[in-house]
């Protein structure tokens, strides 16, 4: 916490961000400024004894508003009114928007499977997931995605381990709600490595995650994480995961809605002051 609020102070020192808190002060500052000029023509007698007061609480109250403005953020969310859809940057905890019953989730997973006890990344949304909703049985959840897939994308490899087709999206119902799983990453169950994400799977998995969430997702709200960072091994930087996510979403979004919010998770560890101010620039510019 203290090393997130040291990352948000040291921000406050960028030159994008020191050029728009110095926009925002001029701004307010001749904003009140005028207005007390303004009030001068009439009560010039009463303003003229307190004015060199007013100078300075204006120019304290405008340095306060600037920094507040420009403090950089934790979240950032925007309504787009043509198509009615709000979409949120958040960091925080993906799984507590499930385990709340506020929204739909979608995990990145790769695409080998176990039906018997298979070890786990501790690190990972699955391993989470598997603790919190199938008491440690890891073998219970690749159960439950492979039965909601299609036969035609299941392929055996043993008596036991399952490869499924890369850009598969499993549904697992948990809760009333949906944890979509966005089968983006390639693993040898032989050598027993993961594979990094390949580029031109990033976005057709992207595109795939929509059309099933607009199929099942019921227009309820929907949280992902950032898909392919980290274990996930995406040739992308973070900033241009998330832009693609949101790029696909507006796309896919256009004909039928997909939903009515979109918040898209990035983990406390992850959190960048200069990610997010570039994500909320990237959000006001897009076209949705």
């Amino acid at each position: 916490m203290v090393s997130r609020l040291g990352a948000r102070v040291g921000f406050l020192f960028d030159r994008r961000v020191l050029g728009k808190g110095l926009q925002i002060f001029i701004a307010i500052f001749g904003t009140i400024w005028l207005f007390m000029e303004s009030l001068s023509f009439f009560f010039e007698s009463h303003l003229v004894i307190a004015r060199f007061e007013i100078f300075i609480f204006t120019i304290i109250f405008s340095t306060i508003i600037a920094l507040y403005v420009s403090f950089p953020r934790l979240s950032y969310t925007r309504k787009y009114r043509k198509s009615n859809v709000e979409i949120s940057v958040e960091v925080g905890d993906l799984l507590s928007h499930l385990k709340s019953g506020v929204s739909h989730v979608a995990v990145g997973k790769h695409n080998c499977f176990s039906t018997q006890l298979s070890r786990l990344n501790r690190k990972s949304l699955r391993s989470q997931i598997v603790a919190d909703f199938y008491a440690g049985r890891a073998e219970a959840l690749d159960k439950d995605i492979l039965n909601s897939l299609p036969r035609k994308q299941v392929i055996k490899k043993s008596d036991h381990v399952y490869e499924v087709a890369i850009n598969s999206i499993a549904t697992v119902e948990i809760n009333d709600k949906n944890i979509f799983f966005l089968i983006n990453q390639r693993y040898d169950h032989i050598k027993q490595e993961l594979h990094d994400t390949a580029k031109e799977d990033i976005w057709l998995g992207f595109c795939n995650l929509w059309t099933a969430v607009k199929s099942k997702g019921g227009n309820s709200p929907i949280a992902v994480p950032v898909l392919g960072s980290r274990i996930g091994r995406a040739p992308a930087s973070r900033i241009s995961l998330i832009q693609l996510i949101l790029i696909s979403f507006a796309i896919a979004n256009r004909s039928v809605p997909i939903t009515e919010r979109l918040t898209i998770v990035i983990r406390e560890l992850d959190y960048s002051p200069n990610e997010m101010f570039e994500i909320s620039r990237f959000m006001d510019d897009l076209d949705l």
